[in-house]
Protein backbone atom coordinates (compact mmCIF):
# COMPACT_ATOMS: atom_id res chain seq x y z
CA UNK A 1 0.00 0.00 0.00
CA UNK A 2 1.25 3.46 -0.85
CA UNK A 3 1.95 5.74 2.08
CA UNK A 4 2.21 9.46 2.61
CA UNK A 5 5.56 10.65 3.85
CA UNK A 6 5.46 13.58 6.22
CA UNK A 7 8.44 15.74 5.40
CA UNK A 8 9.37 19.33 4.94
CA UNK A 9 6.96 19.32 1.97
CA UNK A 10 4.08 18.88 4.41
CA UNK A 11 5.15 21.57 6.81
CA UNK A 12 1.67 22.76 7.74
CA UNK A 13 -1.54 21.05 8.72
CA UNK A 14 -3.13 22.41 5.54
CA UNK A 15 -0.37 20.83 3.42
CA UNK A 16 -0.92 17.50 5.18
CA UNK A 17 -4.71 17.76 4.72
CA UNK A 18 -4.22 18.44 1.02
CA UNK A 19 -1.81 15.50 0.66
CA UNK A 20 -4.29 13.18 2.38
CA UNK A 21 -7.12 14.32 0.12
CA UNK A 22 -4.98 13.76 -2.98
CA UNK A 23 -3.99 10.29 -1.76
CA UNK A 24 -7.63 9.42 -0.99
CA UNK A 25 -8.75 10.50 -4.46
CA UNK A 26 -5.92 8.56 -6.13
CA UNK A 27 -6.69 5.46 -4.05
CA UNK A 28 -10.44 5.52 -4.75
CA UNK A 29 -10.01 6.23 -8.46
CA UNK A 30 -7.06 4.03 -9.40
CA UNK A 31 -6.20 1.37 -6.80
CA UNK A 32 -7.39 -2.00 -8.12
CA UNK A 33 -8.59 -4.36 -5.40
CA UNK A 34 -8.97 -8.09 -5.84
CA UNK A 35 -11.91 -8.21 -3.42
CA UNK A 36 -13.74 -5.89 -5.85
CA UNK A 37 -13.00 -8.19 -8.81
CA UNK A 38 -9.97 -6.06 -9.69
CA UNK A 39 -11.94 -2.81 -9.74
CA UNK A 40 -11.09 0.44 -8.03
CA UNK A 41 -13.23 1.34 -5.01
CA UNK A 42 -14.97 4.02 -7.11
CA UNK A 43 -15.77 1.54 -9.89
CA UNK A 44 -17.04 -1.05 -7.40
CA UNK A 45 -19.24 1.58 -5.70
CA UNK A 46 -20.68 2.66 -9.08
CA UNK A 47 -21.50 -0.94 -10.04
CA UNK A 48 -23.10 -1.61 -6.65
CA UNK A 49 -25.27 1.50 -6.97
CA UNK A 50 -26.37 0.45 -10.47
CA UNK A 51 -27.38 -2.99 -9.18
CA UNK A 52 -29.30 -1.43 -6.29
CA UNK A 53 -31.12 0.97 -8.63
CA UNK A 54 -32.05 -1.87 -10.99
CA UNK A 55 -33.85 -3.76 -8.19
Amino acid sequence: MQSITVSSETSTVEDLRRALLEWSHRYNAHWLLERHNVLSPSQARRELMQVKQAT
